[in-house]
């Protein structure tokens, strides 16, 4: 049964992680680490310690959530993080076998991974089910494989520690693969292929991946100018991210009228910077002043990749405007103000795509 949760924790905790859904993603990779490690010097830190600072962060980030949803969610997080609090305790002031503690704990960490990942998706629009069934039995089934050889040796030879700690690597191993087996081919595309093959390759398998995360029921036009808004914002800072543009909700916009996903991907990437073009102030070159800080805040970041409070970006590619757009960032905008800026030019630019 430990080696059950043990697989669960671990795959959940990376599919989180490569889901952007860091803090809770964490939190559940640890503990895994910490039942792998149930035997040595300071487990208990693993289990308990760090996945409760984790699970502390994610409840924190999406409080906001919490107050609007009615859904089963909010209260499955809710009753969740109780009694992951009352299994913690019991780890940190053991009363109960130790087993079962960890699988308690376990279980917890699950439910209140699990709620967390539904109410972040249904933030950004998307459903978690169909792609973590999916990423579930793909990891299970290459971990069946390879793990199963080593416990048939378990099985003749009586089971030593070192076999048992064999075996968690092995499945741990096998589950990390298949998680970022996406990934780690699109890596491979782009460094053993042309820069043209390689970047095709990988846009197309991001986009396969995505599309299980495409909620089908959404509706624009019944949507709030707020939530459509939030939608615009979130699919303009992703424009050179396929995977996220595939599984945003703006893919069902009738302005877009390819039939292959990947097409679409691409046209409602062109809408969305022809649409960041329109907020460019008709007044001769670029510029600086206040009449161009819609437009700056939008392109130079999103389009050209700016990242202005990065200390480790540098400038070397940049040309002189693009360089002096991003000195005057760096001097005169505080980060707080652009992402201001950014929001109110993505509610503009809905407006539009309402319209």
């Amino acid at each position: 049964m430990l080696l059950v949760t043990f697989a669960l924790a671990l795959w959940l905790g990376l599919y989180l992680v490569r889901l952007d859904t860091i803090d809770a993603g964490i939190g559940l990779t640890v503990y895994a680490i910490g039942v792998a490690m149930v035997n040595l010097p300071g487990w208990w830190i693993f289990t308990a310690v760090i996945p409760a600072v984790c699970w502390l962060l994610a409840v924190r980030r999406i409080r906001a959530q919490l107050r609007q949803t009615q859904r089963n969610e909010r209260w499955l997080l809710l009753a969740g993080s109780i009694f992951f609090a009352l299994s913690v305790g019991s780890l940190l002031l053991p009363r109960l076998p130790r087993d079962v503690v960890l699988v308690a704990v376990g279980v917890d960490l699950l439910l209140v991974g699990y709620a967390v990942a539904v109410l972040d998706s249904e933030n950004i629009g998307e459903v978690f089910l169909p792609a973590a069934v999916r990423s579930l039995a793909g990891a299970g089934a290459v971990a069946v494989i390879f793990g199963a050889q080593v416990g048939f040796v378990i099985i003749i030879d009586g089971g030593s520690p070192i076999l048992r700690l064999l075996l968690l690597e092995v499945v741990g191993a096998s589950i990390a693969v298949a998680v970022f087996a996406p990934a780690i081919n699109n890596m491979l595309d782009r460094n053993l292929f042309p820069a043209v093959v390689g970047d095709a390759r990988a846009a197309m398998r991001d986009v396969s991946e995505a599309l299980p995360r495409a909620d089908a029921s959404s509706e624009l036009l019944a949507m709030d100018a707020a939530t459509f808004a939030k939608y615009t914002r979130r699919a303009l800072s992703n424009l050179n991210r396929p995977d996220k543009l595939a599984a945003s909700p703006l893919m069902s916009l009738s302005l877009l009228h390819a039939e292959s996903p990947l097409e679409r991907v691409g046209e409602l990437r062109t809408v969305l910077i022809d649409r960041i073009e329109y907020l460019k102030p008709d007044n001769g070159s670029t510029d600086i002043t206040d009449e161009w800080r819609y437009y700056n805040a939008l392109y130079y970041p999103y389009v050209v990749g700016l990242r202005p409070y990065s200390r480790r970006y540098t400038a070397d590619d940049l040309d002189e405007e693009a360089r002096a757009v991003l000195d005057w960032m760096r001097a005169q905008v505080p980060e707080r103000t652009l992402y201001n800026w950014q929001n109110a030019a993505a509610e503009l630019i809905a407006k539009d795509l309402r319209g």
